[in-house]
């Protein structure tokens, strides 16, 4: 939990001379307890590198202010985390980020949008709210053809799901506080991908912008991820009955779960997604007379 740590010849101590490899200096830079639930993500995801954050959207802004510039263009999903579609739609245009949106979730839409040009592609699947999946393999191969990087939310998904790294994405974030901590108690984020990727995410978003996670967050986190896979079985066995359930009833007009077979994208959850989560997302019939009874 200490904020500072030993600084030989403290007198002669200069930021600027701190090399990459340093020991802990400062908790605004890096942190033994981060350390360790980084580590801990990076194997999970199978990735190379991770750095944490203080928030899902703190991950975020670290990710798309440290990759993107003035005139740089982001395609995005137009089925994203509200936070992110506003960050997107109310701070990089500001700062001269041109951003597209399109239904990266079918192909055709897709490839129309991300053309030469496009410097950063992102995408969330399942996407909040409707569960919209997005094909990372194919979406990865469009991005990657013309010169572009794929990013790609898998709060939902979570590691035990899906690892989009494996898939061709170049980086993977995840909003910690819901699935991978698991107790409601802990705020939290993280990027993952390539360590040389990760240098200007971690750089940039911890150090100078300040986002980087707790000592004791990472602490509560790292102990939710100790239950992750078995929380996430129970999750989809409760949501598939509650989805079987209300799918047979007779005020609902349809049933939004990856695990369905009714799903419109229920083949791809099936090759991309080795558990369907515990989300279920529900349109009712005549919503707004049912809600004044």
């Amino acid at each position: 939990m200490s904020s500072t740590f030993v600084i030989d010849e403290p007198v002669s101590f200069s930021a600027q001379d701190i090399p990459d490899d340093a020991p802990y200096v400062y908790s605004r830079w890096d942190n033994p307890t981060v350390t360790v639930l980084q580590d801990k993500l990076a194997a999970l995801e199978e990735a190379e590198s991770c750095r944490c954050f203080a928030s899902g959207m703190a991950a975020t802004s670290a990710l798309l202010l440290s990759t993107l510039s003035q005139g740089d263009r982001l395609v995005m999903s137009d089925s994203n985390y509200p936070g992110t579609a506003e960050l997107a739609r109310k701070m990089l245009t500001r700062l001269g980020v041109e951003v597209v949106l399109a239904d990266l979730s079918d192909l055709e839409s897709a490839s129309q949008a991300i053309t030469s040009g496009v410097r950063l592609v992102w995408v969330e699947t399942p996407a909040n709210p409707i569960l919209r999946l997005t094909d990372i393999r194919a979406v990865a191969e469009l991005a990657h053809s013309v010169g572009a990087e794929l990013a790609v939310d898998s709060t939902f998904a979570t590691p035990v799901a899906t690892r989009p790294l494996k898939l061709g994405a170049d980086y993977v974030v995840h909003s910690l506080t819901k699935y991978c901590c698991g107790h409601g108690d802990a705020m939290g984020g993280a990027v993952l991908g390539q360590r040389d990727g990760l240098k200007n995410v971690g750089s940039d978003g911890q150090i100078y912008l300040g986002g980087i996670i707790s000592p004791f967050n990472a602490w509560l986190i790292n102990r939710g991820l100790a239950t992750l896979s078995m929380r996430m079985q129970v999750h989809q066995t409760n949501a598939m009955r509650v989805a079987n359930f209300l799918e047979g009833h007779r005020n609902v007009k349809k049933v939004l779960y990856p695990g369905l077979p009714s799903h419109p994208q229920f083949d791809l959850a099936r090759l991309q997604m080795d558990n369907y989560s515990g989300m279920v997302s529900v349109q009712i019939d005549n919503a707004p007379n049912l809600f004044n009874e």
